[in-house]
């Protein structure tokens, strides 16, 4: 991520990936930090993170007549949960700029390498909203992959996030009982769900980190299980202060969006093995019975 030229977050270095898509919205929610993670992520009970506004989703600017004609036009009028696999499929192959969660166009370049698993599972029904490839000992210097001083070697583990309806996430718990490596939790839109996890002892993951000369290491990426609660009420608002807004309040569109925003299950999966795993082949399993989304 870009470091923010505020002065009170000149030393800023660490945040959750969950906001990779979004930074203006991380920077509004967390305006009335005294400080800010350096370092190491640490604790974030307290100061805890602002509420969603309509603020945070949209922008201060709010959606202008002309901008949301032109979502309709990338996004449609959605009536089925068909039609909004198709909106994310579109998006992957690059035949529309934006998702509603992201605040820039188009992919990050670093997910060339696994567009095509990435359109595998979207047209599957799985909904991917955030992802990054594994990365073991890239230069620092690498013009898709690189990031930090000179002379440093990158690393990442692979990560995805998505929305997906309950009978895959029940079924990808069970598989991941084979993929040890695998670190996933997973909630739904209610204030009264229950997180969701494989891991034990939930704690801070560190997801993307560098080694560069004459420095500690550096790690400005993290999954954090807080930091997702805190996020996961965004990711879902977005359904329906955002996307379905585009449309009449009796409409077809607001219908199907709202019962994909109250049904399915916001998950992110790490796999720990950034030297040789694939993040990819539980889903082969997961999705060998479950016919595409209608």
């Amino acid at each position: 991520w870009r470091p923010n030229t505020f002065e009170n977050r000149r030393n800023e270095a660490v945040r959750p990936i969950f906001w990779a898509n979004r930074p203006k919205s991380y920077i509004a929610r967390t305006a009335g930090w005294d400080e800010y993670p350096n370092g190491h992520w640490g604790s974030i009970q307290s100061p805890a993170f602002g509420s969603v506004t309509q603020h945070h989703l949209a922008g201060s600017g709010g959606v202008s007549a002309e901008m949301k004609a032109a979502n309709i036009e990338m996004w449609g009028e959605p009536s089925s949960v068909g039609d909004i696999v198709d909106v994310f499929v579109r998006f992957v192959a690059g035949e529309i700029r934006r998702l509603p969660w992201a605040e820039s166009d188009a992919l990050n370049p670093e997910s060339a390498s696994i567009i095509t698993a990435l359109k595998w599972l979207n047209k599957s029904g799985i909904l991917t909203i955030n992802s990054q490839p594994r990365v073991n000992g890239m230069r620092s210097s690498d013009p898709t992959h690189g990031w930090g001083a000179k002379g440093g070697f990158v690393y990442q583990k692979a990560y995805l996030e998505f929305f997906a309806p309950t009978e895959i996430v029940d079924v990808l718990f069970s598989e991941c009982l084979s993929h040890p490596s695998l670190s996933i939790y997973a909630i739904q839109a209610s204030p009264n769900a229950s997180l969701r996890t494989n891991v034990k002892a939930p704690s801070t993951n560190a997801v993307t980190w560098g080694v560069f000369p004459n420095s500690e290491i550096v790690q400005p990426t993290v999954v954090d299980p807080t930091a997702f609660l805190a996020w996961k009420d965004e990711a879902f608002s977005v359904w329906t202060d955002i996307w379905a807004e585009h449309y009449d309040a009796n409409s077809p569109a607001r219908g199907v969006l709202s019962k994909v925003r109250d049904t399915y299950y916001l998950v992110n999966v790490v796999d720990n093995d950034y030297i040789s795993g694939d993040i990819f082949e539980v889903f082969a399993s997961v999705l060998s019975g479950h016919p595409k989304s209608k």
